[in-house]
């Protein structure tokens, strides 16, 4: 416990390093093979970080799990000079499986089959130049996670719906994936249950076909809130969009509300929730919070908890979702 604790400080602390070499000078590590299982941090049909049972929870086989959940993490690389991560930094890889891989897609597992693929995440300082060298190294992430999101949809998915989810890197490249390849597909805006795009920018006008979700339950759309503290009168601009939910109630709503204590928020075990009380209400496209969280109480910006305050709701809503989208669609829905 302690030394995750000590992480998560580690992750809030902002890095500022200037970069020795331009994107340019350095060779990017090697690329991913989506074929080798060790370029996935999570698979279906084995044991991995994502993999978990509530108490109180029966434990679903992902043979029974009627949808799949592709997943895109987000940036944990901030220890060098390096523009892109590799693919075999085992340290990196540990912390990205148990912290986001775990506390993020696992919000998925009761009803989802996840796939999270490793990619060459650009390191931290790459959004302090997305017009210059960091803007490189961001789309060489991308061209991974949309290599992946090929190799799924061609090796695993055999037409079975899903769910897309990311945040902060990982949404800036999943809202990208959904504006280029989901949005402008007919048959695939027909697999989508629905988009989590959290902890980055999203504008509606982005996408022709697909909107933000206005209701509890509602599928084939995307949500979309950046977390603060209560009272900020304005977030990070690389964060905040155009179309945040209430991700409590999920409508767009600024009204506040108190959740039940014993379905809060958690920090680092989703079997050990924090049973504190957390208000939350939507303003200036902002979600603005009051909670019990250890560590972060002081915090202005709540990015590295905006799944985990929220927790509970997020698997709840997303399971209404997906029994809305198989009720609406049939039993055709639920391929092998």
């Amino acid at each position: 416990m302690k030394s995750f604790s000590n992480l998560l400080i580690a992750l809030s602390i902002p890095v500022l390093l200037s970069a020795q070499r331009s994107f340019d000078e350095v060779k990017p590590p090697a690329a991913p093979d989506y074929s080798l299982r060790e370029h996935w941090s999570c698979l279906p049909f084995r044991t991995d970080a994502a993999d978990f049972t509530l108490e109180n929870e029966a434990s679903l086989p992902d043979s029974l799990k009627p949808v799949d959940v592709f997943y895109i993490y987000p940036t944990l690389f901030r220890w060098t000079n390096a523009w892109n991560a590799p693919l075999d930094y085992q340290k990196l890889n540990r912390q990205v499986d148990q912290l986001p891989v775990r506390l993020q897609a696992g919000v998925f597992n009761q009803y989802g089959r996840i796939y999270a693929p490793r990619y060459r995440q650009g390191h931290i300082r790459s959004f302090e130049d997305v017009g210059g060298d960091g803007g490189k190294a961001l789309n060489l992430a991308y061209e991974d996670v949309l290599h992946a999101f090929f190799y799924y949809l061609k090796n695993f998915n055999s037409g079975r719906p899903f769910i897309l989810a990311g945040h902060s890197q990982g949404t800036l490249h999943a809202s990208r994936l959904l504006k280029e390849v989901i949005d402008t597909s007919a048959d695939l805006r027909a697999q989508l249950v629905s988009a989590w795009l959290v902890g980055y920018t999203i504008d509606s006008a982005w996408y022709r076909h697909i909107t933000p979700c206005r209701e509890a339950g509602e599928f084939g759309c995307y949500l979309n809130w950046a977390s603060y503290k209560e009272g900020t009168e304005e977030g990070d601009s690389l964060l905040v969009g155009n179309c945040c939910i209430h991700p409590l109630l999920w409508k767009f709503d600024s009204t506040k509300i108190e959740a039940n204590p014993n379905q809060s928020a958690i920090l680092l075990n989703p079997k050990n929730p924090v049973r504190k009380p957390t208000e939350a209400r939507v303003f200036n496209n902002m979600v603005l919070v009051k909670h019990g969280v250890p560590l972060f109480r002081r915090k202005k910006n709540l990015h590295l908890l905006d799944y985990n305050l929220f927790w509970f709701s997020i698997r709840r809503n997303a399971e209404d979702q997906v029994h809305n989208y198989i009720r609406h669609n049939g039993s055709s829905a639920q391929k092998p």
